[in-house]
């Protein structure tokens, strides 16, 4: 999943899982509003670290075939820590 840093919400579109176990777990933390750490690394290397404090989720479609596209929103609740990738030479 991909995330973008906003001060006020964030968004997560969850769809196309390879199965509904590696997405249970998310949509069960968001119907707890749990607080989860969130951690991505933009294209030039620096990683973002924040705590995300999860709102809820809402099922935006749904197909026959049991695909599903969730929603998820959140409030950030701690500042961006900021570093940077290393690189692991083989």
């Amino acid at each position: 999943m991909a995330y973008s840093a906003e001060t006020l919400a964030e968004r997560w579109l969850v769809s196309a899982a390879d199965s509904l176990a590696e997405i249970e777990p998310v949509v069960a933390a968001a119907a707890a509003h749990e607080t989860v750490m969130i951690k991505h690394q933009w294209t030039n290397g620096k990683i973002a670290s924040y705590s995300l404090k999860l709102l809820g989720y809402q099922i935006v479609s749904g197909t026959a075939d049991g695909f599903m596209q969730l929603k998820i929103t959140g409030k950030q609740e701690s500042d961006v820590t900021w570093s940077t990738a290393t690189t692991v030479s083989g």
